[in-house]
């Protein structure tokens, strides 16, 4: 077993300014990291996560919220944890909540179990 560390998610919510959501989202940082015995289980709270911050949309600005997400994506993906969100590079979503329209500005992220479940920043 290797030791799973959210190192990029930790930096990327200390920027948060507000003291409970970052407290919060840390504690949730942390549950992922105690689950690395059961990589399905930690997948499952990196979706929770990435919905949870995804949420936020009145408590965190674009900005902080795309790079939260943007570093759990990266842990994640170095942690080897299965979740179901996609993430396309190149592309914005459609009407449909769909990673379908080509904008090579953008990074897309969709959720794969949840239909019409779209962002991108």
């Amino acid at each position: 077993m290797t030791d799973m560390k959210f190192t990029a998610s930790r930096k990327a919510i200390a920027k948060i300014e507000k003291k409970k959501i970052r407290q919060d989202l840390e504690q949730m940082i942390s549950r992922i990291e105690k689950t690395s015995t059961n990589k399905e289980g930690a997948g499952r709270h990196v979706s929770n996560l990435i919905r949870v911050v995804a949420s936020l949309e009145n408590t965190l600005t674009k900005k902080n919220r795309m790079s939260v997400i943007e570093s759990i994506f990266s842990d994640a993906k170095k942690a080897e944890l299965p979740h179901q969100w996609e993430r396309k590079e190149g592309y914005e979503c459609d009407k449909q909540g769909n990673c379908s329209i080509v904008n090579p500005d953008k990074i897309c992220y969709r959720d794969t179990w949840v239909p019409g479940v779209c962002m991108s920043g």
